[in-house]
């Protein structure tokens, strides 16, 4: 093996008498951009496409019948090629103290200001997707909505007429008067109150193709194990509509003595397979709730177990035109908002009355939504007990918890945050 070169002062360099070219039409810069681009931005990976041409396999590794095709046409090709060195031979200049302090410098800020702001998204995301979106204003009061009075549920309201309709797009413009939302599901659209909070988020979706194909992929998967599950009665028709539903994850709340794993029953092999499943772990990681195909439409209803003043993520699945059906119904803020498969929405379930149009004949739908029960706020906020072990535990701090829950209600519209305070204002849609 060669002797690494030295220079003048003794440091070692590269052995190489003359430089390893890549071949033809390797485009550094481009992959330079890219790179940046893909850090700068809360993006998903896709598999590399083959039509770009940007495999690395094909980039690096050269074969012995490459060799001429890396080899510019100049003299140096000529000079044979030297062993490889050992890799700790060599030294970087990443590896200089200053570069070194350099990134411990801006280490040390990001850490200071995620521990004194949080999380801060980069000047191109703000203005990416938070300057870029046109919010909806409605004339909703946050402060009249049914929040329990512990204010880590909602209350449960008594069936009302026309809870349970199928309602057309007609019935809701001509008779009900509420106002269409177009919306293609991939450009994000906050909905503020009459205060200006952002209470929902049309979020949408990420423009990538891989996406889209991840989407139609799970609402294969839901619609497979659908047609082969045995289904129940009881698990197809329900409060929230006619179509099969499993719930996966933590649960506190009424019915319980404790904080449970739900469990799925006979369907728990079916649930574990689609919470491993690649697709869905691409769009969300898990799934709180799976509303199964082909017909997944729910009536109006709301959530009321789910924590008031946090978002629930609600995806819609499916192959249906969304102009024709599909559509999301924000009950109190009087909006019909058009619903593509793949999209995006967050939304105070448990505050905001929503349902959907039913899709068109021969269209089929699934969703599946993220939700937090509220009471398992409760039950941590009780040192992890059940308000009954807290008040026989401890007497004083349960007369405390009782005195808090005037006020929570209160303390949690404040964690909504305000548009003017994450945009700069300008021209908005306005629902009557």
């Amino acid at each position: 093996m060669s002797a690494l070169r030295v220079t003048r002062s003794g440091a070692p360099f590269s052995p190489w008498a003359a430089p390893v070219y890549c071949r033809s039409g390797f485009d550094f810069p481009g992959l330079l951009q890219e790179t940046h681009r893909l850090e700068s931005e809360d993006l998903f990976d896709c598999p590399i496409d083959a039509s770009t041409g940007l495999d690395a396999a094909s980039l690096w590794d050269a074969g012995p019948d490459q060799t001429d095709a890396l080899a510019p046409p100049t003299k140096a090709s000529a000079v044979p090629r030297r062993p490889t060195p050992p890799l700790t031979a060599a030294k970087s200049s990443l590896d200089a103290p200053s570069t070194r302090r350099q990134h411990m410098r801006r280490a040390a800020r990001r850490r200071r200001n995620a521990e004194k702001e949080g999380h801060a998204p980069s000047l191109r995301t703000k203005r990416l997707y938070l300057e870029a979106a046109q919010p909806l204003h409605s004339a909703v009061i946050s402060e009249t909505l049914p929040a329990a009075r512990g204010g880590y549920q909602a209350v449960q309201g008594a069936l009302r007429p026309g809870d349970q309709t199928a309602w057309s797009l007609e019935r809701l413009v001509e008779e009900e008067g509420l106002s269409l939302v177009q919306w293609n599901g991939i450009d994000p659209r906050p909905l503020v109150d009459n205060q200006g909070r952002i209470i929902a988020v049309l979020a949408g979706r990420p423009q990538a193709e891989c996406y889209q194909q991840s989407a139609a992929r799970l609402y294969e998967s839901l619609l497979h194990e659908s047609q082969s599950a045995p289904f129940s009665r009881d698990e197809v028709v329900h409060r929230r509509g006619r179509f099969p539903a499993l719930n996966a994850g933590v649960y506190y709340g009424t019915g319980t003595r404790k904080v449970v794993n739900l469990d799925a029953g006979v369907h728990a092999d079916l649930l574990q397979r689609l919470l491993k499943n690649p697709d869905l772990e691409r769009l969300a990681n898990f799934a709180s709730a799976l509303n199964f195909p082909p017909n997944a439409w729910t009536y109006r209803h709301r959530d009321s177990g789910n924590c008031p003043f946090g978002f629930c993520a609600i995806q819609a699945l499916g192959h249906f035109d969304p102009t024709r059906g599909g559509h999301l119904i924000l009950w109190e803020a009087g909006c019909i908002v058009e619903f593509p498969p793949g999209a995006l929405v967050l939304l105070p379930s448990a505050m905001i009355t929503h349902s959907n149009v039913p899709v068109q004949k021969g269209d089929s739908r699934a969703s599946f939504t993220q939700y937090a029960p509220g009471g398992l706020f409760r039950y941590v906020d009780n040192g992890y007990r059940t308000e009954g072990e807290l008040k026989q535990q401890d007497p004083e701090g349960y007369q405390r918890m009782l005195d808090m829950k005037e006020g929570r209600w209160v303390m949690g519209l404040g964690l909504f945050s305000k548009l003017n305070d994450v945009v700069k204002p300008h021209t908005a849609s306005v629902l009557p």
